[in-house]
């Protein structure tokens, strides 16, 4: 099982219920859309809240894929 998060302005945000795949396509999309776009985000701790990000030319993000089986080989 993976966890996916976003990095962004200095804060990890989980994404809930994506590929880093997923996240990384939507990431482009919006880039590629020509004008700003949105990524839907969770933010807070404990239950959080629904937050959307601009994704947008010149703003760095980065999407972290955590790997949370415990069974695999170091």
């Amino acid at each position: 099982m993976n966890r996916v998060t976003v990095l962004y302005d200095g804060v990890e945000y989980p994404v809930p219920g994506n590929s880093a795949d997923d996240v990384r396509r939507r990431i482009e999309e919006a880039l590629s859309s020509g004008g700003p776009g949105w990524l839907r985000v969770i933010f807070g701790h404990g239950r959080g809240s629904d937050t959307d990000l601009l994704i947008m030319p010149g703003v760095p993000i980065a999407v972290v894929e955590h790997q949370l089986d415990q069974d695999q080989d170091t």
